[in-house]
């Protein structure tokens, strides 16, 4: 309280402000001064951005499909089956910065793969390299063929419908579907099903001239069993039984079982077993006939 009163007394206002910001001022030169003195090495401090080894953005180890989930400026060049992934941040070798595809879940069977086209993914960091987007979009993208055994009722739903749903379902429709080696005949069969997975226009992305580009994509359906899904690979859980809904849902099916018992009633259920003489045939197809004739079925047979 002294000291204030003195320099009240002693100094006005305007001088009192003018003296603090002269002591501020000083106080700045003394630590400039210091800093220049004792740490010299500052005036040639630099910021240097440090780059990360590029990992894997495709997974190639699974039996049924390879498939690449890719995240940032992604830039897809369908005429020439290319996806450009801009990077910032990675160091790019000519290891780890190209892979190669081919987006349909049966890699083993040469006899599938040989009608799908292969595609490059490219991981780039040079602007001048790479085509300019014409085409934003908001949402994700899933990159498929439908070449291999399409149109075949059980690869339908094997290689193609059951990997779309599942892989698909975490968007809530809000994916855009992108088809290579496209078929309008197998779009329109499957229309009211692709409907209900995505809002949005299937685009035959091999006669796309435009490059559309995408907050992230995967290419290639993650499939890892025979017409099933497996919950635990998905963040979302998604299971058979999810499926089965969907398709319930979308073809507007409105009772839950096939048939429903009731006590006094003695109609037996009706079995039909497809015996198959070539392919995919029952080895033991006697024992199934009789272990549901127990059960209470009437089995009828079809050659298929």
């Amino acid at each position: 309280m002294k000291y204030d009163s003195f320099f009240a007394r002693s100094f006005s206002k305007h001088e009192q402000k003018k003296l603090g910001i002269g002591a501020f001022v000083s106080c700045f030169i003394v630590v400039v001064t210091f800093c220049i003195l004792f740490k010299p090495e500052i005036r040639h401090f630099r910021v240097e951005t440090v780059k990360k080894d590029a990992e894997p953005m495709c997974n190639v180890l699974e039996p049924l499909s390879d498939y690449c989930e890719i995240k940032g400026d992604i830039r897809v060049q369908g005429n020439s089956s290319t996806i450009f992934v801009m990077s910032h941040s990675f160091n790019i070798s000519a290891e780890n910065n190209s892979w190669s595809i081919q987006p349909y879940p049966r890699k083993g069977n040469a006899g599938a793969m040989s009608s799908v086209k292969s595609w490059t993914v490219k991981l780039v960091q040079d602007r001048e390299n790479i085509p300019k987007c014409s085409v934003y979009h908001g949402y994700p993208a899933l990159l498929f063929s439908l070449g291999g055994y399409s149109g075949n009722h059980f690869h339908d739903f094997s290689d193609l419908l059951v990997p779309v749903f599942s892989n698909s379902r975490d968007f809530n429709s809000e994916v855009h579907f992108l088809a290579t080696d496209y078929k309008p005949w197998w779009i329109g069969k499957y229309r009211t099903l692709l409907n209900n997975m995505s809002k949005n226009k299937i685009l035959d992305i091999d006669n796309e001239n435009e490059v559309h580009c995408f907050p992230s994509v995967t290419a290639g359906l993650k499939s890892h069993k025979e017409f099933g899904i497996d919950p635990s690979k998905f963040p979302n859980g998604v299971s058979m039984r999810d499926f089965r809904q969907f398709l319930r849902s979308s073809l507007s099916l409105k009772r839950v079982e096939a048939i429903k018992m009731k006590g006094n009633i003695v109609t037996k259920p009706r079995l039909l077993i497809m015996s198959r003489k070539k392919s995919r045939s029952l080895l033991n197809e006697g024992d199934v006939r009789k272990i549901a004739e127990k059960l209470g079925y009437e089995v009828v047979l079809a050659e298929g």
